[in-house]
């Protein structure tokens, strides 16, 4: 609620630092020479503005609560201020009625700099005095009462302004209520889960050097909430380098298992390039889809469309669509074919599978947000089913038409290897990574690579 309001207040100011900068300009007039833009073409965009800057502030992690400086306060909201001028910038290229003067757009990007940077100064200073006060703070679990849990937890007292509060320990080689440094073993590894509900748990450390990662995974996994945020406290942050921010607290080296990592402005962005570059393709294949489906239909007894279920986002149920490629007697969850001269495929469906042109009616999925372009691959429910509480991590994102296990070698890797994959990419997903994977298919689509 507090960062709603808080994006809210931003709104308006960013509002007031575009307007502002437009009477500025205007008063400059003389200076450059030129006159600028009637103030109606620079008020009806304020909404798309105000958004290209709020999105830019929630991606460099404007809204994160983290404990900065203000040196991190100052390099933040340069990003912010920077990639905002950018994304305005390509506003009025790509909206020709629009034409921004450049000094404007620059004047308004310095105001929402200097913005940014004061409020977040001001932010921080009143977070900090919160803090002393006892008000605010994040209720801490430390998992291992041995010498690591003992220092993270002088650390923390010693920190103030980080906003911690301990609560108490997690550890399975302790008597229950034992006091280790002044605070109580609430419960066992296995009690984890309940007590981060039963105390309100709002930050997990791991103090434990040898429990296997498989392990730590799996009991992450299992303990995820939505406002939960997991930290690791070792000295060997090799294992964990795909899949944690670095931080510290005192001298304490801490390292943070992420969640998602692309952030709500990521995620938001994704999502309309997906709505938008899918309704560009379904256009472009609206023609070919007309021939395929005439060509199924005069080839083949049966129906056009192979329509199945598939686990997507969270475990969500939702119906595939494919067009058909092997014969209508075939069952549906039967196995893909894995060689060239598999019987069950229609002498047309050797075509559409090996150029993935079967797979196209996917972006209707696409459209509905069932999948997305680019993701793990959509799996049928029975295979979920035998999934490991750590695998079911793969459920996290939406399911892709492509990614990463299509780019590197399609349908000739076997499952492990499939789900080694898609949990790299889960752990290291942006946007830039999607349009490489994106551009990356395309040559693996043209050429068939691994395709049956």
């Amino acid at each position: 609620m507090i960062t709603f309001l808080i994006i809210l207040l931003d709104s308006l100011f960013i509002t007031i630092c575009w307007l502002g900068s437009y009477f500025i300009r205007s008063g400059l007039n003389d200076l450059f020479g030129r006159d600028i833009h009637p103030l109606l073409l620079y008020i009806y965009p304020i909404p798309f503005v105000v958004l290209i800057w709020i999105l830019a502030a929630g991606y460099h992690g404007i809204y994160t609560r983290r404990r900065r400086t203000a040196w991190s306060d100052l390099y933040q909201t340069f990003q912010v201020a920077f990639f905002g001028m950018l994304g305005v910038m390509a506003l009025s290229f790509m909206v020709k009625e629009l034409d921004f003067s450049r000094p404007f757009v620059v004047l308004s990007g310095v105001f929402v700099f200097l913005y940014f940077f004061v409020s977040r100064n001001i932010i921080r200073n009143i977070t900090y005095t919160r803090f002393l006060r006892g008000v605010g703070l994040r209720r801490v679990l430390i998992v291992g009462a041995g010498e690591q849990g003992v220092r993270a937890v002088q650390r923390i007292a010693d920190s103030p302004l980080a906003g911690y509060q301990i609560v108490g320990f997690v550890d399975d080689n302790e008597p229950l209520q034992k006091p280790v440094a002044g605070f109580p073993i609430l419960g066992r590894l296995s009690d984890l889960p309940n007590l981060i509900e039963l105390e309100r748990i709002e930050e997990v450390y791991i103090t434990l050097s040898d429990i296997p990662k498989e392990e730590l995974f799996a009991l992450v996994d299992s303990c995820a909430r939505p406002r939960v945020h997991f930290k690791i406290v070792t000295d060997e942050f090799g294992v964990f380098t795909s899949r944690v921010d670095l931080e510290s607290v005192q001298d304490l080296p801490v390292v943070e298992l992420r969640g998602n990592r692309m952030g709500i402005a990521g995620m938001f962005t994704k999502r309309v390039l997906d709505v938008i570059f899918s309704l560009i393709f379904m256009i472009i294949m609206l023609p070919f889809w007309f021939i395929i489906a005439a060509f199924i239909k005069i080839t083949s007894p049966g129906p056009i469309f192979f329509v199945q279920d598939r686990v997507g986002k969270n475990g969500r149920i939702f119906r595939l669509y494919k067009f058909r490629t092997m014969q209508p007697q075939v069952k549906p969850y039967e196995h893909a074919p894995q060689t060239p001269g598999d019987a069950r495929v229609i002498p047309i469906g050797r075509f559409l599978r090996r150029f993935s042109l079967d797979e196209t009616p996917q972006l209707i999925n696409v459209l509905l947000g069932q999948m997305s372009l680019v993701g793990p691959r959509p799996e049928m429910p029975f295979i979920v089913a035998q999934y490991e509480p750590w695998q079911r991590r793969r459920l996290s994102v939406a399911p892709g038409m492509t990614g990463l296990w299509q780019i590197a070698g399609r349908k000739n890797k076997p499952l492990h290897e499939n789900i080694e994959y898609d949990f790299y990419y889960i752990e290291n997903q942006s946007l830039l990574l999607d349009l490489v994977i994106l551009l990356r298919t395309i040559p693996a689509v043209l050429f068939g690579t691994g395709a049956f």
